[in-house]
């Protein structure tokens, strides 16, 4: 007890309530099972944190592996983000670049700008007049018509 300045060499246990680990501490390691209060700073290969995390902020500039679950509001996702998958909802704001094999696409969709491409399978409900449903249409042309306030 009392008032302990420095524990140097192989230190294998301390046990109890540790209330303040201070200074440069350059490795804890084995089952830490909580960190709390405010934690500044994890470096390193960090290769696990599992549970409920509630709140990642800040310049978080690489989070990979398999990551199952992002939930809450998420603000911010940038740079060469690959493999969302799943059911994904309620992407909204300024959404650009997204290529690749993009499937499955539904609900109510609007806005869609720029240069769309190769634009291909079953089109449903596009505005036709009653001789193009008969004669058929170039998907192209509708993109060009509606890109330029055309009508049909």
């Amino acid at each position: 007890s009392g008032d302990v300045s420095e524990l140097s060499g192989n230190v294998t246990l301390i046990s109890g309530d540790v209330s303040e680990l201070s200074g440069n501490v350059t490795l804890i390691s084995g089952d830490v099972s909580e960190l709390s209060g405010n934690v500044t700073e994890l470096y390193g290969n960090v290769s696990l944190i599992s549970g409920d995390v509630s709140g990642l902020f800040g310049n978080v500039s690489w989070i990979s592996g398999n990551v199952s679950e992002l939930c809450g509001n998420v603000t911010e996702l940038s740079g060469d983000v690959s493999g969302i998958s799943g059911n994904v909802s309620g992407i909204s704001g300024d959404v650009s670049g997204i290529s690749g094999n993009v499937s499955g696409i539904s609900g109510d969709v609007s806005g869609i700008s720029g240069n769309v491409d190769d634009a291909e399978g079953n089109v449903d409900d596009a505005e036709l007049t009653d001789e193009e449903r008969r004669d058929g249409v170039h998907i192209t042309d509708l993109i060009d018509e509606t890109t330029n306030g055309g009508s049909k």
